[in-house]
């Protein structure tokens, strides 16, 4: 089918990113990739949304379809009738995601410990006082470098908290930088340290003096690369940072001495 070709009322295009194919497909077809967004051709004004990572479901408007449903799909007033050779080409097309790495949502996980679980004691003052394994994905398009800090907003008593406790700084991560080891030496090329509150460069861990704290492995995406700041603390990064932030995503873990 010509890209140049006008479609009639029986064929639908498929948003896949930033890619459109216009095809004609079936009604079963359509019901086994729910994930997708289906536009009817008649209707350009229809919304052309890839559902990212959820389904989604919004009321039928005029003659597109257009609901998400994990158990239907619903074609409004045309039922779709194509060749078989039609709904080959797409199953071709739909074995491939329907969003790329790029459009992935921006994360920050360890498996060390889930968001909001605690923090084994390796990775304190009372164990090996070692960082723990971290993952990154999904930076927004445009990101030139990542940041990373890590503090603890209880200090010193998380009943009266008088300071943010800084545990870790790093900024100019590379921008496709999957993570961190554990216990990391050796940091991704061109990667430069922050000062923590112990007044040096480099991971130290949980050591609350009282109560449960919570430690935020802060995670930003930065539309540039920061000059060399020369150890900056927490907050002559995030003086810099300013202006530059295009998404952040945390990681919370919290720790109570035993």
């Amino acid at each position: 089918m010509s890209g140049n070709q006008s479609l009639s009322e029986n064929e639908y295009s498929l948003i896949i990113g930033t890619s459109r194919f216009q095809i004609c497909m079936s009604e079963s077809i359509a019901a086994a990739y729910p994930e997708a967004t289906w536009r009817h051709a008649r209707t350009p004004e229809a919304p052309e949304r890839i559902i990212q990572g959820h389904l989604f479901k919004e009321k039928p408007d005029g003659d597109h379809l257009i609901t998400t449903h994990p158990l239907e799909v619903r074609i409004m007033r045309h039922r779709i009738i194509c060749y078989s050779f039609t709904g080959l080409l797409l199953t071709f097309f739909l074995s491939f995601p329907a969003h790329g790495g790029e459009n992935m949502a921006f994360s920050i996980t360890s498996p060390a410990f889930g968001n909001g679980e605690g923090i084994p004691s390796k990775y304190t003052c009372e164990g090996e006082d070692v960082s723990p394994a971290l993952r990154f994905a999904g930076a927004p398009d445009g990101t030139k470098s990542l940041a990373l800090i890590v503090d603890d907003p209880d200090a010193p008593d998380p009943a009266d908290p008088k300071m943010i406790w800084v545990h870790w700084v790093l900024y100019n991560l590379p921008p496709d930088a999957t993570g961190l080891k554990e216990s990391v030496a050796s940091l991704p090329a061109g990667t430069l340290e922050g000062l923590n509150d112990w007044k040096r460069t480099g991971y130290g861990g949980p050591c609350p003096p009282i109560g449960r704290h919570r430690y935020f492995f802060k995670l930003y995406a930065l539309d540039t690369i920061l000059p060399d700041l020369h150890e900056p603390t927490r907050v002559k990064l995030k003086q810099a940072m300013q202006g530059h932030i295009l998404e952040k995503m945390e990681l919370t873990g919290s720790y109570q001495k035993r």
